[in-house]
């Protein structure tokens, strides 16, 4: 079951591959894969929230097509925003609004790095899943679970921590990056 999984995830596999290669039916390997990612769900939570941390609310980082309302949050319009416009000598944020863009931008760098990452090591995300809403939603949770728990259990360079390509964003502005997503 788990082989099917990994290989569809990982390789962007079609359940008519994971037939072939399995011998399983279409239902079995579709009803495998559904177990397989509630395990996953199940145990995701422990492998991103450190021990002895706490998360006290969700806040979802939009962009300025948002409002401001209650666990959204929106940059300041009007106020500078991007990275490369806080780099460089004499160019530190001046006000309250622009700290908070410059780590809005600097925690959305983190999101865009994250889903690059994710890309690398589940070539499912390179294109749009065939799943419902719901069931992509929950593959990103066992994405981040099953990166934590690989990186931590699989210290070598055969497990890249970092995305290789040249399209990666600029490193960030006032944050630390554990090597642990979430």
């Amino acid at each position: 079951m788990l082989a099917t999984f990994l290989l569809t995830v990982g390789q962007n596999s079609r359940y008519c591959l994971t037939r072939k290669t399995f011998g399983r039916a279409h239902s079995t390997s579709s009803r495998n894969f559904n177990k397989i990612l509630k395990a996953l769900n199940t145990i995701a939570s422990d492998m991103m929230v450190k021990p002895g941390s706490t998360v006290p609310s969700k806040y979802f980082l939009v962009d300025w097509g948002f409002a401001n309302r209650r666990q959204f949050l929106a940059p300041f319009r009007g106020v500078r925003y991007h990275l490369q416009d806080f780099g460089g000598q004499g160019r530190n944020p001046e006000n309250a609004n622009e700290v908070f863009n410059l780590r809005h931008a600097s925690l959305r760098n983190v999101i865009e790095r994250i889903f690059s990452i994710f890309k690398s090591q589940f070539t499912i995300l390179k294109s749009a899943p065939p799943y419902p809403f719901r069931t992509q939603a929950e593959l990103v949770l066992a994405y981040v679970g099953l990166h934590n728990f690989l990186h931590k259990e699989c210290r070598s360079d055969e497990f890249p921590v970092e995305p290789n390509n040249k399209d990666s964003s600029p490193s960030l502005v006032g944050f630390e990056v554990d090597d642990d997503i979430f």
